[in-house]
């Protein structure tokens, strides 16, 4: 293979896996149908909140949830917090019976 082939397919592999990263909303990890098994069997303790974004108890829920994920990256606590909107990752949400 030449250089810039081999560079294209490092590139690619770069991006596909970017792209299964989770972001980072306020401390609170947001997964998706992709990257929702690699995550938490990459983690000791996760607390994972499904939900639907127009839930009035969803809203309510939020920033309760963003101050719990960030008192536990605080104190160094080997637990994190993510969340699944279940209206989108349907794939996920079904897997859980939600």
């Amino acid at each position: 293979m030449n250089k810039t082939l081999l560079l294209c397919l490092a590139i690619l592999a770069v991006g596909a896996l970017a792209s299964t990263a989770p972001e980072l909303d306020e401390g609170v990890y947001v997964l998706t149908d992709a990257n929702f098994n690699d995550f938490v069997s990459s983690k000791p303790f996760v607390l994972v909140e499904f939900y639907a974004p127009w839930c009035g108890h969803c809203k309510s829920l939020a920033p309760e949830y963003i101050k719990a994920a960030k008192e536990l990256i605080e104190e160094g606590v080997n637990a994190v917090v993510a969340k699944v909107d279940a209206t989108v990752e349907k794939s996920t949400a079904e897997k859980f019976e939600i």
